[in-house]
């Protein structure tokens, strides 16, 4: 025992304030026109030079609001999961362009997921396990939760600080007026405990009703999911603009 005891003493170090550091992993979310790809266009010009956009849509055009942004963002249109892992490992691996990106951007990765599942539909997998082989299933949701988690430890592997996007969850017909529906990215439940668990910040991105000021809640409550592990970004509501300079300190 005494043995054991001194062994476990000689692997105890204590903590720096460098051990705390870590690449920024982030998901925002919010309302169509919230501002989400603008504003990861904007921490990518703050934390690093050049970045990589993988998009599912022509939402990532907004960024032409910035010209420095502009030019310096890799865009790779989202073929799958399998995908997103070679981008990690070929930055790892110094191979060009990706090696160049310090911030990868996955905008949405709620849509990403939502091809993902039609695509497991359309290769009609587990059709005796569903009532309409042509719906979405709940083998489906495991695998693509599985799947997930695959390919968000591959791309943590990496040194690259990640932003995932996600558009908002609007109610279902029976969770309209129901005061325990939450407020969060819209994906299915186990994928989304997934990727939450994985990143140091959620942020709410939306727009006030009056005034149209776009900001950004990373405070947790019951009626929205949100959290902050950073130092730099306490639980809060932000105004986006204030954002990239916080995030900034934290990889400093």
């Amino acid at each position: 025992m005494t043995d054991l005891l001194n062994a476990l003493q000689d692997m105890t170090l204590p903590m720096s304030a460098e051990d705390t550091k870590s690449p920024f992993r982030c998901l925002l979310y919010g309302d169509y026109g919230a501002g989400k790809t603008w504003l990861s266009g904007q921490i990518g010009k703050a934390i690093s030079g050049k970045q990589l956009f993988v998009t599912t849509d022509d939402n990532w055009v907004v960024l032409n609001k910035d010209l420095d942004v502009w030019n310096s963002v890799y865009r790779v249109p989202y073929e799958g999961f399998t995908q997103m892992e070679l981008i990690a490992a070929a930055h790892t691996a110094g191979i060009e362009p990706y090696v160049q990106a310090k911030t990868l951007t996955w905008d949405a990765v709620s849509t990403g997921l939502q091809i993902t599942l039609r695509n497991l539909v359309d290769l009609k997998k587990f059709p005796k396990q569903q009532m309409d082989p042509e719906i979405e299933g709940f083998a489906h949701y495991r695998m693509i939760r599985n799947m997930l988690r695959k390919t968000i430890l591959e791309l943590h592997k990496s040194k690259l600080n990640i932003i995932y996007t996600a558009h908002i969850r609007d109610p279902l017909g029976s969770e309209q007026g129901d005061t325990k529906f939450a407020t969060r990215a819209n994906m299915p439940e186990a994928s989304y405990s997934v990727l939450a668990e994985q990143v140091q910040a959620i942020g709410w991105v939306y727009k006030e009703k009056k005034g149209g000021k776009r900001l950004v809640q990373f405070e947790g409550t019951v009626r929205e999911a949100a959290k902050s592990q950073l130092p730099t970004i306490e639980e809060a509501t932000y105004s986006v603009e204030e954002i990239p300079e916080l995030v900034r300190k934290w990889t400093e």
